[in-house]
């Protein structure tokens, strides 16, 4: 597989400790430059945006198997829950920015939410917004050159590219115009959403009905006729795929992934991923 360069990257050391700005988490923030049909290679979003700014080039955003073609000045938006994966063209070497965030503003994160609702489907995801390029740049700059009250500067630009993003995807929708989907399919895909995004700490399905203001059975039997999927099956396969991603890596034992997913304990973890995938875990690494 062809490398790819990062020209900045500030990361997390963990997964749990991103920096704090005021309201908002900063996991990592960065710059890469890929070569001909350089690949990023999978990896599973936690629970937080992603942000990927293409500055040059062109190449292709896989998500959740979906494979969207971005170009210089669009800016692909993951969610919490989603399987990711970046390939550069052969042609015109993709260059990107990307910038991981969160908020704990209500008002901010109860539109995003919206967004996640809204935008299931991965080529829902681009907008194109020059300021927000230039305010990813200033936050690469500012973390990489700490100066006095830099911390109050980027409180201040993660919050203006919130707000941005909000408004950017609202003006996308009211273009789309009204209509384009049903209320059952809205609210599946808002389903589909609240389950990606706890991933790690749903307790119980029936927590969607206290979400929704609808009965579980009434959710059931609607998320089965319209995606042809059961809940529990949608979560049980969400729940192995993110669990084989994170067996991948060298971050995490079975153990400590089986307790992250909310298995009782490995035993029941194990027969589960071996039945899906024809191996146990432990074996995971290897055959990725």
């Amino acid at each position: 597989m062809p490398e790819y360069s990062y020209k900045y990257k500030i990361s997390r050391d963990s997964l749990y400790s991103p920096l704090s700005y005021g309201e908002h988490f900063l996991y990592q923030v960065g710059r890469i430059h890929c070569n001909a049909d350089s690949e990023i290679p999978i990896h599973t979003q936690l629970d937080y945006f992603e942000l990927t700014i293409a500055t040059e080039g062109k190449g292709t955003v896989v998500t959740n198997n979906e494979p969207v073609e971005v170009s210089a000045g669009d800016i692909y938006i993951s969610f919490a829950g989603d399987f990711h994966r970046i390939i550069s063209d052969s042609e015109q070497p993709l260059k990107f920015d990307f910038i991981t965030i969160k908020s704990q503003n209500e008002t901010i994160s109860a539109c995003m939410e919206e967004i996640m609702a809204q935008n299931h489907a991965a080529d829902r995801r681009i907008v194109r917004d020059e300021v927000i390029l230039q305010l990813v740049s200033r936050v690469i700059k500012e973390v990489k050159k700490q100066k006095k009250l830099s911390e109050k500067i980027i409180e201040a630009i993660i919050t203006e590219i919130f707000v941005l993003l909000i408004r950017d995807f609202d003006t996308a929708e009211q273009n789309e115009g009204a209509g384009s989907k049903t209320e059952a399919e809205m609210l599946c895909f808002r389903l589909m959403n609240y389950i990606d995004n706890h991933i790690y700490s749903i307790n119980n399905l029936r927590e969607l009905a206290a979400t929704t203001n609808y009965s579980y059975n009434y959710l059931s039997n609607l998320f089965k006729e319209v995606t042809g999927v059961t809940l529990q099956g949608y979560y049980h396969n969400r729940r192995l795929e993110t669990a084989s991603l994170l067996l991948s890596s060298e971050d995490f034992t079975v153990s400590e992934v089986a307790a992250m997913l909310g298995y009782s304990s490995v035993y029941p973890f194990s027969l589960a991923f071996k039945k899906k995938f024809g191996y146990p875990p432990s074996e995971a690494r290897k055959k990725q």
